[in-house]
């Protein structure tokens, strides 16, 4: 990969593609095994409670699932970029499978004009991952992006997104990048076919994350790197005597700020 080109790409366009970086048995696994969480998810919660809080098509904390999806947190290729474009210590803020069939409701947030982080004037706090497990056509309703939208704080004019919206056309397999704080949304998918993707939202470690990974001992044996990416190192402490040791949580430069100008 062209580092420095994809970090020029991201300080400017708000975007970058990194090319086909899951492999076909990857793709596989992955769209068959998001599949089969989506409906044990649904059997333990019930079509009815995942509508009403907007989740239906949404899985969290994909690395508590099955050890592939922890490879991807510590393959070169995304800590590469990770480093590249915020720094090495950025966290996992989450980690979701998303799969959307055909929406019903046209308002829905993911079919609206929206942005992932706030924003923050030539400061870049975030980072999205996006690893389509399907080929992005126009009819399963691709990612449509808005380039160098990410550099105003404000949302431009309804018109002016549809103008000048790109949408991801790339085959299964292709990963792509964006700045966290880019408009953008999802495109409406007319396949009649589920859509599968898996997407990480990396952050700078300050920022909180949406779960307490933590509490899951699935991660509690994974390598200092994965570790560090879930956000080990800036995790709050489960009591007062926790705090009791040299390696402290808290402290600054655990909340390195660095490398993360997009001016």
């Amino acid at each position: 990969m062209n580092l420095n080109l994809h970090r020029e790409e991201l300080n400017i366009r708000g975007f970058t593609i990194l090319g086909q970086m899951l492999n076909n048995e990857q793709v596989n696994f992955f769209y068959n095994d998001l599949i089969e969480q989506r409906n044990k998810r649904i059997e333990k919660n019930g079509e009815e409670k995942l509508n009403k809080y907007g989740e239906i098509e949404m899985l969290r904390n994909c690395g508590s699932f099955h050890e592939n999806y922890r490879k991807i947190i510590e393959s070169s290729w995304l800590n590469d970029l990770i480093n590249t474009a915020l720094n090495d210590k950025a966290i996992l803020h989450g980690y979701h499978g998303i799969l959307t069939n055909d929406y019903s409701n046209e308002k829905s947030l993911p079919l609206r004009f929206h942005r992932d982080a706030p924003w923050f004037k030539d400061t870049r706090t975030c980072i999205l991952v996006l690893m389509p497990l399907v080929d992005f056509t126009e009819e399963v309703g691709p990612t449509e992006i808005v380039p160098g939208t990410h550099l105003f704080k404000d949302m431009p004019s309804n018109e002016y997104l549809e103008k000048h919206s790109k949408k991801m056309i790339v085959p299964a397999g292709t990963v792509f990048v964006m700045d966290g704080s880019l408009w953008h949304r999802a495109g409406q998918n007319k396949s009649g076919k589920i859509r599968p993707l898996l997407q990480m939202n990396i952050t700078l470690a300050f920022m909180k994350q949406q779960i307490d990974v933590w509490s899951d001992e699935t991660f509690i044996n994974c390598s200092d790197l994965i570790k560090k990416r879930l956000g080990y190192n800036v995790r709050t402490y489960k009591d007062p005597d926790e705090m009791l040791t040299d390696d402290r949580k808290w402290k600054s430069g655990n909340y390195d700020t660095k490398n993360i100008q997009i001016s």
